[in-house]
């Protein structure tokens, strides 16, 4: 819930009921929660822990003193480097106000009942590929790094191309494709 209290208490505090994106996670208290239906929160297990697996991690707003330093310095760079911002938003006002970012390599200690993740990247994070010199931007919608276009009205801004993400296939994807050709070519 979000709350407005009027410290002088002439009007009653209001408190909305805050929503979350389905299937993302959200790190509250130095511990990650995965979101369940739109408003649940329930603590990453191992059964939610893919080692492989890209996920988008939000870190809401509201509790930007708990952020990590990683997530801090990336939010400071996107500022100064790209005149942007890491925050993403969502369409409605009820839904947690986050910066977010590309994780990976999930990890469970059981003993410790904790998950800890890989930074990929954070929202708007420009950087540029060392092999190639190209400039590339962090996509929370591609799960990753994509090719980076420069904004027309605003030239200090980098934004987010329609290309495929720039990741390198992974086994599970090779399959797939190679299931599906083979299901086509027998048609």
């Amino acid at each position: 819930y979000y709350c407005v209290h009027d410290s002088e208490e002439l009007e009653p505090t209001e408190c909305t009921k805050q929503a979350c994106v389905s299937g993302q996670y959200y790190y509250i208290d130095e511990a990650y929660y995965r979101c369940e239906s739109s408003a649940t929160l329930v603590p990453v297990m191992s059964r939610y822990c893919s080692y492989n697996d890209n996920v988008i991690i939000n870190f809401p707003m509201a509790l930007t003193e708990e952020f990590p330093d990683k997530i801090k310095q990336a939010m400071e760079g996107i500022e100064k480097n790209n005149n942007s911002t890491a925050v993403v938003s969502r369409r409605g006002k009820n839904y947690l106000e986050s910066v977010s970012g590309i994780f990976t390599n999930c990890t469970y200690n059981v003993e410790e009942t904790k998950s800890t993740f890989d930074l990929v990247c954070v929202n708007n994070y420009v950087a540029v590929d060392e092999e190639t010199d190209d400039v590339k931007i962090c996509s929370m919608e591609q799960f990753g790094y994509v090719e980076c276009i420069e904004d027309e009205e605003n030239p200090e801004k980098c934004n987010v191309s329609g290309s495929w993400p720039m990741v390198r296939p992974t086994l599970l994807t090779i399959l797939m494709t190679g299931l599906i050709l083979a299901f086509f070519t027998r048609m």
